[in-house]
């Protein structure tokens, strides 16, 4: 018998749990950061142009003189709340606030 040998015989007499086996679907403790980075992108710009249509909505509550101060025009901002929602309102309205005044300034 080796010096050994007893540690050998401790080994057999505990009782050990069974090996875990994984899930057929492993679930990490984290998902990756790409991911969580594109998904509050996507909700960030969601909700900025949700509350851009919603300011616009309101700007349809003022008459059309203070409207023309502000420099936009009732059927534009009609036109840019009926973008599809992926696409930017404010952008729209700005690209029609800039034609407007290259047609106002005399060339």
């Amino acid at each position: 018998m080796s010096q050994y040998q007893p540690l050998h015989r401790l080994e057999e007499t505990t009782d050990r749990p069974a090996p875990e086996t994984w899930p057929p679907l492993y679930m990490p403790a984290m998902p990756p950061l790409g991911a969580i980075r594109a998904l509050e992108a996507w909700w960030q710009a969601r909700r900025r142009r949700r509350h851009l249509r919603q300011n616009l909505r309101r700007l349809l509550a003022c008459d059309d003189a203070t409207l023309e101060d502000i420099g936009y025009r009732r059927g534009d901002i009609h036109r840019a709340l009926r973008l599809p929602r992926t696409q930017d309102a404010l952008d729209a309205l700005h690209r029609v606030e800039a034609r407007h005044r290259q047609e106002e300034t005399p060339s």
